[in-house]
């Protein structure tokens, strides 16, 4: 492993769940006002909407995509067979023209977790700095999941002419 844990995995039948994914986002956009405009974000996305509304791109995400990649990831933690995984606090966001996510990182677990549904260009990933303040290179592509530790500053730079589109989710892990 790299001097930082930067672990990236590709979600099997990536392109069945984009279109999927995409469709039940767009029914929750068209319910919800889910456009944020702040100092820190500029984007679409359903942080700020009550967590007791119904997300059915949320509850596919979790049945249908992501438990392999969970498993995955404890496997490449080195975490041996007797751990559990957990997720909270996950969300869509999405980018257009000019749209962007300042520097932050996340308090609520173990790792930060993004999954590229859209990104139509990889210059467009999430930009993670290193304690040294320097920008850490990795790859990714749309249907990738990025998990980085949760303490570490992140953001997504200004997005270009086409959507870019992610679900980012908090997760931790317990050994025993």
């Amino acid at each position: 492993m790299d001097k930082y844990p930067i672990i990236v995995n590709t979600i099997e039948e990536h392109k069945k769940h984009k279109s999927i994914l995409l469709n039940y986002i767009k029914d929750f956009t068209e319910t919800f006002d889910t456009q944020i405009n702040t100092n820190v974000e500029r984007l679409n996305s359903d942080w700020k909407i009550p967590i007791e509304e119904k997300r059915e791109y949320l509850d596919y995400f979790y049945s249908d995509v992501i438990r392999p990649v969970m498993v995955t990831i404890g496997q490449q933690l080195g975490l041996g067979t007797d751990y559990t995984w957990s997720i909270k606090n996950s969300w869509f966001q999405q980018y257009g023209l000019n749209k962007e996510h300042a520097w932050h990182n996340h308090p609520d677990g173990h790792f930060t977790n993004c999954y590229y549904i859209e990104l139509p260009d990889n210059k467009y990933k999430t930009e993670i700095l290193g304690i040294d303040g320097e920008k850490i290179q990795f790859e990714a592509n749309e249907g990738d999941v990025v998990t980085i530790p949760a303490w570490m500053r992140h953001r997504s730079p200004c997005n270009g002419k086409e959507r870019k589109t992610v679900i980012a989710f908090n997760s931790s892990y317990t050994v025993g």
